[in-house]
């Protein structure tokens, strides 16, 4: 199961501290260094605590209530603002499957348009 973890960088083998406990990816820091959000693998957002000062130390993770995080796309899917007080999370626009757009393409439009103006008929709407 993916976990998020935490190691000092750039001496990645001097420890390393787990930071979800129920499984979790798509970290991001919080922009004053005080822990860690992650998306849970049923979807939700948590925040643990974290300290490297004086010895490396964890807070147990707690969720963070907002909507579901989308999931359909591989990046993470909700950011940090830069003061920390704002979370921006992309939501899901429907519960059911995604849809392609469609899109029509006309050809030779510029002709069609002359012969009808040529001939009186309306334009198509």
């Amino acid at each position: 199961m993916p976990e998020v973890y935490v190691r000092p960088f750039p001496q990645v083998q001097g420890g390393r501290w787990q930071i979800s406990n129920r499984g979790g990816g798509h970290a991001a820091w919080d922009p004053n260094g005080r822990g860690v959000y992650y998306v849970s693998l049923d979807a939700r957002l948590f925040f643990a605590s974290w300290s490297a000062t004086p010895a490396p130390s964890v807070g147990a993770p707690t969720l963070i209530e907002t909507p579901a995080i989308y999931e359909a796309i591989a990046a993470r899917s909700f950011d940090v603002a830069p003061d920390g007080k704002r979370l921006l999370v992309i939501e899901p626009i429907n519960s059911g499957p995604l849809e392609a757009p469609s899109l029509t393409v006309v050809l030779n439009w510029a002709e069609d348009l002359k012969r009808r103006a040529d001939s009186g008929s309306p334009a198509p709407r």
